[in-house]
């Protein structure tokens, strides 16, 4: 928990300094007025990238000896769909879901109402994929 805890905060640190955090940095990023987060993203895909890479080619196992598999994940057209929401509400609220708990550590209050909104979005997607009827 403690080696968690330590990445996560290296990690919201590294979010707020890289200014991902920053809603005029977002909105000038989706203008294309500024193209610094695109280098910030740029950077988090090619580390994780390596990283995965590296634990497959390692055959690196979890803390408790198990091996971690890394299983490629279904193309269907939900997950279209699902970018282009993802996207627009990145767009209209300012952030991504990592980046909004980053703006709550840095005492920006307006953050909470965009994180009941991902947690309820979260949840109406469980209830659609349990009863795809609704």
């Amino acid at each position: 928990a403690i080696v968690s805890t330590f990445c996560g905060a290296l990690f919201g640190f590294c979010l707020s300094r890289g200014r991902a955090s920053d809603f005029d940095t977002i909105q000038n990023m989706f203008l294309l007025r500024d193209f610094q987060l695109y280098g910030v993203i740029a950077v988090a895909a090619g580390l994780a990238m390596l990283l995965l890479y590296l634990v497959k080619a390692l055959k690196l196992k979890t803390v408790s000896g198990q091996p971690i598999q890394i299983v490629p994940k279904v193309f269907n057209r939900g997950t279209v769909w699902g970018s282009v929401i993802f996207g627009a509400g990145w767009a209209l609220a300012g952030g991504c879901p990592g980046t909004f708990l980053v703006m709550l550590g840095e005492g920006k209050l307006l953050a909470v109402v965009t994180i009941i909104g991902i947690l309820l979005g979260t949840y109406l997607e469980a209830l659609l994929i349990e009863s795809p009827k609704l």
